[in-house]
């Protein structure tokens, strides 16, 4: 299969007209059909109507999106008790799940998901396969060790975090309904009464009430930990430094989109 053969629904806010008319340039000219998702700026969760607004998104009542409600570590798993650095991070979470949402609303049946300041490499084009028990398929993530990684030399990585830690979300494939349902319930599941919990036997049924936090490490931490997860190999997709926002930690943990020196030299970005 090649990347056209996935519905993309890329994440924008409202504010970033710039970066929303260069993801589109980029979607054309890669002929990928495409969904503009109006991402949830996370600041903007102190103003009431604003809130309101993101609520009925969800069909859930406002209280839910109260940054209180937010900033209880009941709720939100985080390192950090500044509510700027925490509210980008729950804007993130929420349209990544607003994500998920239009693409079951749409009836697919596969969704590629981008944020939009994705940057596209010169092998975008190139076919791939997707393992069959696979619920994430990344086409690019950030890597972050302290020693040179090794190329397995294989089309894909399944992400083990013993051996590979990988986080970003800004260009992954959910390759079925089914996973799509699964990944729903699972983020959706912070806003279920009761006990909260990092992780439960039953994570999938989304019965269970499971800390948000940052939707790459929700990733990590559920998916990539007792699911399964791939990255295709080489990466297809990488990151452009647009000014995120997301606090960036890329230089602070010597964060890398590629899996190694040799692939960074190779595998230019297709467009500037």
């Amino acid at each position: 299969m090649q990347i056209q053969d996935f519905h993309a629904i890329y994440i924008n806010l409202e504010k970033d007209i710039e970066k929303n008319n260069r993801i589109k340039t980029i979607l054309k000219k890669l002929n990928i059909k495409h969904t503009r998702l109006e991402g949830v700026y996370g600041k903007n969760l102190t103003n009431i109507p604003y809130r309101n607004k993101i609520a009925q998104k969800f069909n859930l009542h406002n209280e839910l999106f109260d940054v209180s409600f937010w900033m209880n570590r009941s709720n939100f798993k985080t390192m950090t008790k500044y509510q700027n650095s925490v509210l980008p991070k729950v804007g993130a979470f929420l349209s990544h799940t607003l994500a998920i949402k239009k693409a079951l609303e749409m009836g697919l049946d596969k969704v590629l998901i981008l944020e939009d300041d994705m940057n596209p490499l010169i092998n975008v084009n190139s076919k791939f396969s997707i393992p069959k028990d696979a619920d994430i398929y990344y086409l690019g993530g950030s890597f972050w060790t302290d020693h040179e990684l090794k190329d397995p030399k294989t089309d894909n990585i399944r992400i083990d975090g013993q051996v590979l830690k990988m986080v970003g979300g800004f260009a992954y494939i959910i390759p079925s309904r089914e996973k799509m349902i699964d990944i729903y319930n699972v983020l959706m599941s912070v806003f279920n009464d009761g006990k909260s919990h990092d992780k439960h036997k039953d994570w999938r049924s989304g019965q269970y009430k499971l800390r948000a936090q940052a939707i790459d490490l929700a990733y990590v931490n559920h998916f990539q930990k007792n699911g399964n997860c791939y990255i295709s190999n080489p990466v297809k997709i990488s990151h452009k430094e647009l000014g995120s926002n997301i606090e960036n930690n890329r230089k602070r943990y010597n964060i890398k989109h590629y899996l190694t020196k040799e692939q960074q030299n190779k595998y230019q970005p297709m467009f500037n």
